[in-house]
């Protein structure tokens, strides 16, 4: 891993020059999706961590709370409409693209995501529906046959929709226009990423410091501290916040290139 991270922080530029430009814009956007993707999930854990009425308590009290738990917001919206403003140029010229040359495998794979999102929606329904009462505990055969499943339902989701764009942008030659609008919304997807983690890693601290007593609650079905549970999170995000600066700027540098 060490190994991996290094090649990918310091390519050799044989690497970078041995590939199109158009090629590079889109594993740089692929990979910085893929970090919005890991983010989503720190953030959906984050909302399922803080759900109960005493974090909301909490932030009435302590500003810093409200004013962290509003920025983890402002965070996700303004990243997805990044994607929106990047992506869908780019999802629109790739279906126009399958219809026009009838390509299956294009269309099956564009699918994907929405098979996906249908399966893990139904692994939900079925669970919740098996589920047995655990009377507010997380019971040994609770975790195993209930939490386990949706926890790998929901990682196996998440791989698809982080691996589809990079399978798809493979396939398709989409314009220079295209790629150099992606590239400037990935600047904007980067900057939401960066007030994301910042945001998770404050409130994390945050509610360490004013509340304690609710950070050290237990959360989820480790049994984990809330608080601990939050700086993994917090944590998480950092990695893929670096991630996406890197990736972000090889997608602006490639891009240049595809005008030249």
């Amino acid at each position: 891993m060490l190994g991996a991270a290094d090649a990918h922080a310091r390519p050799q530029r044989a690497w970078s020059a041995s590939l199109p430009a158009a090629s590079r814009v889109g594993l740089s956007l692929s990979a910085l999706f893929s970090c919005w993707i890991v983010v989503s999930l720190m953030g959906i854990g984050f909302q399922k961590e803080t759900e109960d009425p005493g974090f909301a308590a909490a932030s009435r009290h302590h500003p810093l709370l409200a004013w962290t738990h509003d920025a983890i917001l402002a965070g996700a919206a303004a990243g997805s409409c990044a994607i929106a403003f990047g992506g869908l140029p780019l999802l629109a010229q790739a279906l126009r693209r399958a219809l026009a040359s009838r390509d299956r495998r294009l269309l099956v794979l564009m699918a994907l995501p929405v098979v996906a999102a249908l399966s893990f929606a139904l692994l939900t329904w079925l669970l919740v529906a098996i589920a047995p009462s655990r009377s507010g505990g997380f019971p040994l055969a609770f975790v195993l046959e209930i939490m386990v499943p949706w926890q790998l339902g929901a990682l196996a989701f998440a791989a698809v929709c982080a691996a589809v764009p990079r399978w798809v942008l493979a396939r398709v030659a989409v314009t220079p226009r295209a790629l150099r609008r992606a590239s400037r919304a990935g600047t904007a997807l980067t900057l939401a990423i960066i007030l994301l983690a910042a945001s998770l890693a404050l409130y994390a601290v945050g509610l360490s410091a004013q509340a304690p007593r609710l950070s050290a609650t237990g959360s989820g079905p480790l049994g984990a501290a809330t608080g601990a549970m939050l700086a993994a999170q917090a944590l998480a995000a950092a990695l893929a916040c670096a991630l996406a600066l890197v990736s972000s700027g090889r997608a602006r540098g490639a891009a240049a290139d595809t005008s030249r």
